[in-house]
């Protein structure tokens, strides 16, 4: 994502510099952009600080150090899905510096980074927001000012929540109904059709009825975006039954050391225990 999001910066005529923990990664913009070969080296450059980070401990530390710089009136714009309350906590420490910090995450895929084509949805500073659409605009296509810090945040995780859930229902019902002998390919054309058909759907659906489980989205992504939907829901004291079962799902697939594999192979978990009861009643024969 970060990869895509950086083109379209420059292409756009932004002047920017990038740092990547893989040099090689950093390396394909050297025809466009400067190249720091350490993260301080950003510190100091330019009005504006991006980060596209796994989440809020990264955010954290990256932060921590990027104010060890005594940095002044420079805009942070964290790109992550960050847990809000790290997010507003991290904003008013910025504060200290007269810095601001937007909080910025997407929805789209790496295709949509590429082409310019995301969703960004924003908390932060409304005066701030509109200085740095411009550059929002160079590579999104649909941009939300969500409302104060940290509401960009809230939006992304509570987005997450509906999506990762879905796919946790596609993973249950579709080996079911193969386990039955419906053709889902069938089944996949009727939804199609029907109400519960969405974007969702057409994309996981066939990877799990072909098996083919194409990484799009890791599932220690989908643990940790559920475990910041959680954090909210306890934070206001309010109860998450499907959210509990769709994370022990998860819980499950990482001690089966699948949490580098696709979200769609939740599905395979369907047939774990049957696996295992066949592989116990083989060792009684």
């Amino acid at each position: 994502m970060g990869s895509g999001i950086a083109m379209n910066i420059a292409k756009a005529g932004f002047p920017l510099m990038v740092y990547d923990i893989n040099p090689e990664l950093a390396r394909n913009f050297a025809k466009t952009s400067q190249i720091a070969s350490k993260a301080e080296e950003l510190y100091n450059f330019g009005d504006v600080f991006l980060l596209s980070l796994p989440g809020s401990p990264e955010v954290k530390k990256t932060l921590y150090e990027f104010m060890n710089s005594k940095p002044h009136g420079k805009i942070v714009i964290d790109l992550s899905t960050s847990f809000p309350t790290s997010t507003q906590a991290l904003y008013r420490e910025l504060k200290n510096f007269e810095c601001f910090l937007l909080d910025a995450p997407l929805a789209g895929g790496p295709l949509n980074a590429s082409d310019g084509t995301l969703t960004t949805m924003v908390g932060g500073d409304t005066e701030k927001f509109q200085e740095c659409k411009p550059l929002f605009e160079s590579f999104a296509k649909n941009i939300i000012h969500m409302g104060p810090t940290g509401s960009g945040h809230t939006a992304k995780l509570a987005g997450n929540y509906l999506s990762i859930l879905y796919c946790v229902l596609y993973s249950e019902i579709l080996p079911l109904l193969e386990k039955l002998g419906i053709d889902c390919n069938k089944f996949i054309e009727l939804i199609k059709v029907s109400g519960a058909n969405s974007p969702i759907f057409q994309a996981v659906a066939p990877k799990i009825v072909n098996k083919t489980f194409e990484m799009s989205f890791r599932m220690a992504l989908g643990e940790k975006d559920l475990s910041y939907a959680k954090k909210l829901f306890e934070q206001e004291e309010m109860s998450s039954l499907m959210l509990n079962s769709g994370i022990k799902l998860f819980e499950n697939a990482r001690s089966l050391c699948m949490e580098t594999k696709d979200i769609s192979e939740l599905a395979r978990l369907a047939n774990y225990d049957n696996e295992i009861k066949a592989k116990d009643t083989r060792k009684d024969m």
